[in-house]
């Protein structure tokens, strides 16, 4: 049966796992970025995951709300968590420099079992997708991932009124 379900897969679905996990990779390493790239990442998951929701559930309000509130407790929840000790600011050029972290590339995983594992139980049994207390579940936690990473960038971006550009020694790039 699972291998019946991997070989179902279309091939754009491994395609975009290789990319998401790419980029989750990348963000592994340290690496110095503005404000507006920090966040490209979290736009772009916010954009899917709610149009997976209301696309997936229809435009149900229940469904949005679900959304709404999974998307704003994490943002919340990861916006509040202590900064990145390593951040750096540069007030001159107006640049961060970003420690790497194995959070982004945890979540892009999170996110991509939990949109797969529902697209299965979708295609299993497609009743699921007219009950309220799935497809609500499923819509926030569609949310709670695209928050986390908003979360994570309000949280970089806070940090900035804390940090200076040099630390320890050592000027921000």
């Amino acid at each position: 049966m699972v291998l019946d379900i991997l070989r179902d897969t279309p091939l754009w679905v491994w395609v975009v796992a290789g990319l998401v996990l790419w980029r989750g990779h990348v963000l592994t390493k340290a690496y110095v970025t503005s404000r507006g790239r920090l966040f490209i990442l979290p736009a772009a998951f916010l954009a899917a995951s709610f149009t997976a929701a209301v696309n997936t559930f229809n435009t149900r309000p229940q469904i949005i709300a679900a959304w709404v509130i999974g998307a704003i407790t994490a943002a919340c929840i990861w916006a509040l968590r202590p900064q990145p000790e390593d951040l750096l600011y540069n007030s001159q050029n107006h640049t961060y420099r970003v420690p790497g972290s194995w959070a982004p590339l945890v979540l892009i995983i999170i996110a991509f079992c939990i949109r797969y594992g529902i697209g299965i139980a979708l295609a299993r049994h497609e009743a699921l997708r007219t009950t309220l207390l799935f497809s609500a579940s499923s819509a926030f936690l569609f949310g709670c991932i695209s928050g986390a990473f908003l979360g994570r960038a309000l949280n970089i971006v806070g940090a900035a009124s804390f940090i200076t550009s040099e630390k320890n020694g050592a000027p921000c790039p």
